[in-house]
């Protein structure tokens, strides 16, 4: 059975419970009603590049994914690219290490946005999902649709919106 945060009442869903997109959403409307720094304060922290790793594709990635911690809850957002993309297997993407050796309290799996662009212009709508484990000390961001490979002056990005990890205490 759900339980709720005691500051916000933001729901959080047993550990038995699969995650339900509604209830993210409507964390996210409590959220949105309410002074995002006084929640996770004023400082964006940016991960650290030997904390972010490709997976089944070669390139340069491209740094902009911000995390705030405030008590169990980590605020994920930004966005990564990866210049001079080549794919090497299926499903290519990021893998990425909470900061401080934190881990996800629950398995999350949901959608989030990538795209490509190449000297032929953009193409926008590839799917991507961002994936944690329960205690895991990871979380990837990977495609759901195969990108090909591009020339030297494409890049395909990943926008990664808001997303709420709790995390183990």
């Amino acid at each position: 059975m759900a339980t709720y945060t005691s500051n916000l009442s933001l729901k959080k869903p047993a550990g038995t419970e699969d995650i339900n997109v509604a209830d993210i959403n409507g964390n996210m409307e409590i959220l949105d009603k309410h002074d995002v720094a006084s929640v996770f304060g004023n400082g964006e922290n940016n991960f650290a590049a030997t904390s972010i790793t490709l997976y089944n594709c070669t390139g340069t990635i491209g740094l902009g994914l911000r995390y705030h911690i405030a008590g169990d809850l980590c605020l994920i957002e930004g966005r990564l690219s990866i210049s001079n993309y080549t794919r090497t297997g299926a499903n290519p993407g990021f893998t990425i290490y909470f900061p401080n050796s934190k881990k996800a309290k629950k398995r999350i799996n949901i959608g989030c946005a990538g795209l490509t662009s190449n000297a032929n212009g953009v193409r926008a709508g590839e799917n991507a999902r961002f994936m944690a484990e329960a205690n895991g000390t990871t979380f990837k961001i990977d495609t759901t649709e195969s990108y090909t490979n591009f020339d030297s002056n494409s890049r395909a990005v990943f926008q990664i919106f808001p997303i709420i990890v709790e995390l183990t205490t």
